[in-house]
């Protein structure tokens, strides 16, 4: 005979398994719908302002042995993506570029837009991606900013080393 405890013990195991095929489900379809994924999304550069006259420019360098795929983005303060690019095939040694011109973003009300550079990369690769990124000005063609890339996993101050007794 059926107890209570056993049809409760059935039922709940009944819903984990639906709950863990929905999920798993549920992943790969996430994954399909950005065919631009490349792999990872990683910060480039942080965020940096430009207004009227003004271009960002995002100089990115592989410093690896094998060629990088990555996809290169750029994000406003709301998080909204206002720009991306192709996918960029960058072989060891070599650099690659985006830029985005204030003239992009079209008749805007602020006079000053934040921007974040994002990039698409195989998590495998992003310690041979080396990026930087300058404000130019249009009109001089001169930078007037310089913003250095965000490194993944560098600690730029590492604990002291300890003292060994004598």
């Amino acid at each position: 005979m059926i107890t209570v405890k056993t049809l409760l013990g059935t039922l709940t195991l009944c819903v984990a398994v639906a709950a863990l095929f929905t999920i798993s489900l549920a992943r790969p379809a996430n994954l399909d719908q950005g065919e631009r994924i490349v792999g990872r999304l990683i910060n480039a550069v942080p965020p940096v302002g430009i207004g009227a006259g003004q271009t960002l420019h995002i100089t990115f360098l592989n410093t690896g042995d094998n060629p990088l795929e990555i996809i290169p983005c750029l994000f406003d303060s709301h998080g909204e993506e206002i720009k991306e690019g192709t996918l960029m095939t960058i072989e060891p040694g070599q650099m690659a570029s985006f830029d985005v011109a204030w003239s992009e973003f079209g008749a805007r009300a602020e006079r000053h837009v934040q921007l974040r550079a994002v990039a698409h990369i195989d998590a495998r690769n992003i310690k041979h991606l080396v990026v930087a990124g300058e404000v130019i000005d249009d009109d001089s063609g001169r930078t007037s900013l310089y913003v250095p890339g965000v490194r993944a996993g560098f600690d730029p101050q590492p604990d002291p080393p300890t003292l060994l007794p004598n």
